[in-house]
């Protein structure tokens, strides 16, 4: 059965092109320079995103909608008096600082390391200041006209005050009649007797900024101070609220060398494997010029992006590799395609050939890809929304320089070949049964004195030699088909283990580039600080009878709810306006409304609870309460999976209460992605498959095979899945998209040898496969080996995103090119013969049919003035316009003209 209405006008549309493309190449090349010429001249209006919420966090997530919610209601309560630095729901100017205590055998608590943090302390609040000499003490976060202060800070004086040692009780306490909580200020806590502090090894400062631009300019110079920071007691760790962001900004300029290397790499291996001993056959600077015209589409790319206002961001930075390595790709195929034809040919005939042999091909992974990048821009994270957009215009540009400006350079290299010049002088050579002497032979010597009657190269490359002759003999061998099935198993097998123990999403510790001071204070945290989490916020968003004794009773029921389930710390760590006011009026059993709303007054104005002014929202008449909220604290926040049971538990329990209750925290943001993944991840894997089988049905000419290749992309995938999970990659928001992407890529490794077999000129499933693997193998592997070659400059990228690139593309390339090259050929050989092929066009001069010899696997050719063709005494009708009866072992062929 075939299905080639589609594909057959296409390839007559692709052999017409490249006719015309014969005739007029200077033309083409001429427009293509001028259109990236126009385009590439957008990078002056390139914006670069780097804003890490902004990046890396979902669009429209229950996150972004809780925390618009709570700034309705309680916005305003920060307006009169300022605000506290856990009552904010957005990202402001802040600083911070971990102090690791030097020598182990101490103690952090020790008076000595007091008295070091006590002195950086007020360096801090003195020494550090903006441009314009603004210290922390005018731009902090003020709340009644004060900055707030480290409770250890002032726990620390205290001691530091005192003639004789005193034990500190851990996490919370009393001195000197003032209640404290260090919880989450002492790291590394080495607790006796329930609650009796005895060592620690770090210690966290906070210092809350207000926003203004001073702020941003002080936090710079606190940054300088820690990194200056002379101690023999401790050690310094600093972080502010731009860290994150300005460091990836460093890492992406810093991974400028890296992207220049890997091109390097990629130019190099192309030119290396496309040189043989045939000094006129050679083709280093066609296989430059492919790898520029991937450069001329990435350049037009980011221009044309740059007119439409899409920001730059680092996820966008590994878009040229990933470009050029499908350039790379696409340039083997036509490359290999061209060889294939007479050299003695006309040029307008080579080239209609190649372009219908290779274009149709790279249009299947083009568009394949594309489709990828499409599905993959529905993505909710703004980064990979950016970087699809990009890639995937990229890889279109990419496909229409590699038939226009990289195809007129295919006719130039003809017009040299066939002058028999030399590939980088362009002088006249000799062949090289002519050469004068051994020199010549081996520097200048190349072409043909004779015509071709293989209707390819003299001498075809000795790779492809290879794949026909010795790999495609062995691989067809039914005991290697037996092995290979085994391993394939085997390699199911794995991949499906592997992905049953699966890690969901990325710590946001992970976006931090390696090595900088941000990630080393990411560290320290997650690692010495993780007992106290973040305190939840709790809000009831209408008005409630907060005197009522019923309703206090179902709010303290839900907040205890949220105090047992596992995640959170007991009542006493909880921050709640209306537990304290009802201690403060000793626990009523009964108040009226006036009693409680006129005694609320008195109590939110006593210097203790000042605090709850930002809790309270009242109504229009001041005497009723529409909105308020509490504070839970977290516990033992330490991993992904530990977010994720935070977020999802609190949101459940919310949701569970009879009363108006939300939760919020600005992490949830961050932890939102856990969310959006896995179901994102499978849909678009989904969408892709089908995408990848419907375009393969329309180009591929027999259904079947279609068939194999869109069970090809998910054996891939499986692979890709499972064994990204060995190598410590989770499926986070990044490497979901890349995993989708992989489905197009998987294309280029199954399309090629899928197309190729289907119209193979052999009747037998092995001699199309190993004809498969003689006209695509060698592109195949090229296209595999520079991916992967092009890709190692990145192995060591600083940040994990742009390592974790490397990582899934290199396994999609390794996987699919065994897949492309082992598993696919010995699959499609089972499908057995088929009683009638397509035609091809091979040759175009009258040519009389060679004997068949015994291995035949050439393909032999008569011209179109043939009524019928004779050998060894069998007579093979030819139908000009309909298909051809086949022998066993070689097909005759229709000849066609250029349009």
């Amino acid at each position: 059965m075939k299905a080639d209405c589609i594909e057959r006008p296409l390839a007559r549309m692709y052999y017409a092109y490249g006719c015309w493309l014969a005739k007029h190449p200077l033309l083409v090349v001429i427009v293509s320079l001028v259109v990236t010429g126009i385009l590439g001249a957008g990078i002056a209006l390139l914006e670069i995103e780097s804003d890490a919420e902004t990046l890396f966090t979902p669009d429209q997530s229950d996150g972004k909608l809780e925390r618009e919610l709570e700034e309705t209601f309680f916005n305003d309560t920060m307006t009169v008096n300022g605000t506290l630095a856990n009552r904010l729901t957005r990202p402001t100017a802040t600083a911070s600082v971990i102090l690791v205590i030097k020598d182990p055998r101490k103690s952090i608590i020790g008076i000595d390391a007091i008295r070091d943090i006590l002195r950086i302390d007020q360096d801090i609040k003195t020494k550090v200041k903006s441009i314009d000499e603004r210290t922390y003490s005018s731009l902090c976060l003020m709340y009644f006209g004060r900055c707030p202060s480290n409770d250890i800070i002032d726990v620390f004086q205290y001691l530091n005050s005192q003639d004789q040692h005193m034990t500190l009780t851990y996490p919370d306490g009393v001195l000197a009649n003032k209640p404290y909580f260090i919880g989450s200020s002492i790291g590394g806590v080495q607790i006796v007797n329930g609650n009796q502090l005895v060592n620690g090894t770090a210690v966290r400062l906070y210092y809350a900024l207000s926003s203004m631009p001073s702020s941003y300019e002080w936090e710079e110079d606190f940054i300088k101070y820690i990194d200056e920071l002379k101690s023999t007691e401790v050690e310094a760790y600093g972080a502010a609220s731009s860290s994150l962001s300005k460091a990836l900004d460093q890492a992406r300029e810093d991974t400028n060398p890296q992207i220049v290397l890997c091109i390097l790499i990629l130019v190099t291996f192309s030119v290396l494997s496309s040189t043989k001993s045939d000094c006129a056959q050679n083709k280093p600077i066609l296989a430059l010029l492919g790898v520029v015209s991937a450069g001329l589409a990435t350049l037009s790319t980011i221009g044309l992006m740059s007119y439409f206002g899409v920001k730059f961001n680092v996820l966008i930075t590994a878009t040229p590799v990933l470009v050029i390595s499908v350039g790379v790709d696409d340039m083997f195929i036509l490359i290999a395609a061209w060889r294939k034809t007479s050299i003695r040919a006309k040029i307008e005939h080579r080239m209609g050939e190649a372009m219908q042999e290779a274009a149709l091909s790279i249009t299947i992974t083009s568009l394949t890809n594309t489709l990828a990048f499409a599905f993959g821009g529905i993505s909710p994270f703004p980064a990979v929304q950016a970087f699809c957009l990009y890639t995937g215009v990229a890889v279109m540009f990419d496909f229409a320089y590699q038939v226009t400006f990289f195809s007129a350079f295919m006719v130039l290299t003809g017009k040299r070949e066939r002058a028999n010049r030399h590939a980088v002088t362009c002088l006249p050579v000799l062949p090289k049964n002519k050469s004068t002497s051994t020199a010549y032979q081996i520097c200048c010597s190349g072409g043909s004195d004779k015509l071709d009657i293989g209707g390819q190269e003299k001498h075809p490359h000795v790779i492809m030699k290879f794949f026909r002759d010795v790999y495609g003999e062995f691989l067809m061998n039914g005991w290697t088909k037996l092995f290979v099935l085994f391993i394939y198993l085997g390699y199911l097998s794995i991949s499906i283990l592997f992905i049953t123990q699966m890690k969901i999403g990325i710590e946001r510790r992970l976006l931090a580039p390696k090595d900088t001071a941000i990630e080393r204070y990411y560290t320290l945290e997650a690692d010495k600080f993780k007992l106290f989490g973040a305190q939840i916020c709790i809000f009831f968003d209408e008005e409630l009878e907060y005197w009522n004794k019923s309703v206090q009773d179902q709010i303290n029921y839900d907040i205890v709810q949220f105090e047992t389930s596992g995640l959170y710390h007991p009542h006493r760590f909880t921050t709640f306006w209306l537990k304290d006011y009802l201690a403060y009026l000793n626990n009523p059993q009964a108040i009226a409304k006036q009693d409680f709303m006129r005694n609320l007054s008195r109590f939110l104005a006593d210097p203790r609870y000042l605090q709850y002014n930002l809790d309270i929202v009242f109504n229009e008449r001041n005497d009723g309460i529409l909105a308020s909220r509490a504070y839970v604290l977290s516990k033992d926040i330490d991993t992904s999976s530990r977010e994720q049971d935070l977020a999802r538990t609190s949101r459940d329990l919310a949701e569970q209460s009879t009363l108006p209750m939300h939760v919020f925290n600005p992490e949830f943001i961050y932890y939102d992605q856990y969310f959006f993944i896995l179901p994102n991840t499978i849909k678009n894997m989904i969408y892709a498959a089908i995408a990848m089988l419907f375009i393969s049905l329309l180009l591929i000419p027999r259904p079947l095979v279609s068939l194999w290749v869109v069970l090809t992309i998910i054996s891939i995938e499986l692979g890709v899945l499972g064994f990204m999970t060995a190598w410590n990659i989770n499926l986070d928001f990044q490497s979901s998209i890349f995993v989708t992407l992989s489905t197009g890529f998987s294309v280029d490794f199954s399309a090629h040898i899928a197309y190729t077999y289907s119209v193979a000129p052999y009747k037998l499933g092995n001699k199309r496969t190993i004809y498969a693997l003689y006209s695509v193998g060698m592109p195949m592997l090229q296209a595999g080996l520079s991916t992967v070659l092009g890709l190692l400059a990145l192995s060591n990228a600083s940040t994990y995103i742009l390592s974790a690139v490397f990582k899934i593309i290199f396994l999609v390339t390794v996987i699919g090119v065994i897949h492309g090259l082992i598993f696919l050929p010995v699959f499609l050989s089972v499908l057995g013969s088929w009683k009638k092929i397509r035609q091809v066009i091979l040759r175009h001069e009258p040519i009389e049919l060679e004997q068949l010899n015994s291995s035949a696997r050439d393909v032999y050719v008569v011209d179109n003035n043939s009524k019928n063709a004779t050998d060894n005494g069998s007579t093979y009708d030819i139908n000009i316009n309909g298909k051809v009866e086949i022998d066993d072992n070689f097909a005759i062929f229709e000849d066609e003209t250029c349009l």
